[in-house]
């Protein structure tokens, strides 16, 4: 039961709650799924000085928040727990203001990165993240996550494009970020001990981004991918001749055949054939001539046999349905295991190499579906099935480790662009240093010592703090 005097000292700092059935539900698990355990409450803060008020009611009832943004992470990350508050961030959805000569844009933690991407469009400039899950993701929780997207390649992951944060601590403190300096040494730089850390260490209300200069002109290409090798030699091709990248993206031959059955109406143009299926690029501010010319080098040395170069709107749409249409289209399924991963660069092909040949023999029940931002060195890794459950937990069971280890010896992530959440935290235990874990969770402990925010994420399970 939530405390009554919990709930009074919120209606008195005018902060809108709700214990009803429909919100309880709704603010139990992210998009992941993972657990099905129901808060005490929710609330709908409207500003930094509201979310505060929130932090220091719970705190004096030792009651622990669980932050809520557009709840479309797949790692458990907002899943709430038994005994905890939901905070929603709906309702800090305010832009503030748009600085064109300082090119950044100051907002609420709740506003949708769909919003931002349409704002920065009116404004002639463009927003760095762009997401498949942009319609529902709010921006404060993709710095929560440092999340990824379609133009890493161009702009960066998150942390990048973060100029400023506002923050509320664990005692209810507002720390704030918000500076718009290209230059301030001032001994460690704060904000980033808040980006990628889920909410764990405290809980973000504002951000400023950078924003950036507009494309003037834009191509999309995709092209057949025969052998995983070449994905290596495209992007060297792409750095040797200076080509303008941003985008480049990779569906295998089984997520393009299950996205044309679960969508009438969007077609692979390339045929998939026996090769590992295709890459879609986007270049910014090239010629024409310029792209007509590099296609022409990758048909002379035998690295492409096709190309599609969409010439319409509708053409270009489509071609980018089929990638981003690959989660949705799993997501109607009986079954799904899912990984984000990154690997060096340098050991892409590799990977891609392994992944389609040595694991998939492995994959007894259901299918192995390859997607993600390859130019970036990220691949989700998915299998489908619609067999037992028992077999494919069984299955998930034996094949993680090797996965995981086989990513282990390339030097690579186990949670690329995702974050942690409740479904890596063992893989921490697993693949982190020793030291790595110490400094997290000294880090929470310093800042969180009572384990009220968002308890039961990222840290390690074997950390003290859990």
């Amino acid at each position: 039961m939530i405390s009554e005097k919990l709930i009074q000292n919120l209606k008195d700092a005018g902060i809108a709650c709700s214990d009803s059935a429909e919100h309880l539900s709704k603010f139990s698990s992210d998009w992941s799924k993972l657990t099905s355990e129901e808060p005490l409450l929710v609330v709908f803060p409207k500003t930094t000085e509201e979310v505060s008020a929130v932090v220091r009611a719970c705190k004096d009832e030792g009651v622990a928040i669980v932050p809520a943004g557009g709840l479309t992470g797949l790692a458990g990350g907002a899943n709430a727990k038994e005994g905890t508050v939901s905070l929603s961030f709906e309702k800090l959805n305010k832009v503030f203001d748009f600085d064109a000569v300082g090119k950044t844009l100051h907002c609420g933690a709740g506003v949708l990165t769909e919003e931002l991407l349409d704002r920065c469009e009116s404004e002639g400039y463009r927003f760095p993240i762009d997401l498949a899950a942009k319609g529902s993701s709010q921006n404060g929780g993709n710095v929560a996550t440092n999340a990824g997207g379609l133009e890493v390649v161009r702009y960066g992951m998150t942390r990048a494009n973060v100029m400023g944060l506002k923050v509320v601590l664990a005692d209810g403190s507002i720390l704030d970020l918000t500076r718009r300096l290209e230059k301030h040494n001032v001994g460690y730089d704060l904000k980033q001990l808040f980006i990628g850390s889920e909410g764990t260490l405290g809980l973000i209300t504002e951000v400023v981004w950078k924003v950036h200069p507009k494309s003037q002109a834009s191509a999309h290409v995709m092209l057949p991918l025969q052998k995983p090798e070449h994905v290596s030699e495209l992007l060297k091709r792409i750095h040797s001749a200076s080509i303008n990248i941003q985008r480049f993206e990779f569906v295998d031959t089984n997520s393009i055949d299950l996205v044309e059955q679960t969508h009438a109406g969007v077609k692979c143009p390339l045929e998939s054939g026996s090769g590992v299926g295709c890459l879609i690029l986007e270049f910014f501010d090239e010629t024409e001539k310029r792209i007509e010319d590099w296609l022409a080098g990758l048909f002379e040395d035998g690295l492409i046999e096709d190309a599609v170069v969409p010439k319409s709107a509708a053409e270009v749409q489509n071609i980018w349905k089929v990638r981003e249409l690959v989660s949705e289209s799993l997501s109607a399924g009986k079954h799904l295991w899912k990984e984000d991963l990154s690997v060096p660069l340098g050991r892409l092909s590799e990977f891609l190499a392994w992944l389609h040949k040595d694991f998939r023999a492995e994959i007894a029940s259901g299918k192995l579906y390859l997607f993600g931002h390859v130019g970036d060195g990220n691949v989700h890794v998915n299998i489908g099935s619609t067999d037992e459950q028992q077999g494919f937990d069984e299955q998930k069971t034996e094949q993680r480790p090797k996965l995981m280890d086989y990513v282990q010896s390339l030097g690579g992530s186990h949670s690329a662009e995702h974050g942690v959440g409740m479904l890596k935290r063992d893989l921490l235990d697993n693949y982190l240093s020793d030291v790595e874990k110490d400094v997290m969770a000294k880090l929470k402990l310093a800042l969180d010592p009572d384990n009220l925010l968002n308890p039961g994420k990222v840290t390690s399970t074997n950390s003290a703090v859990k």
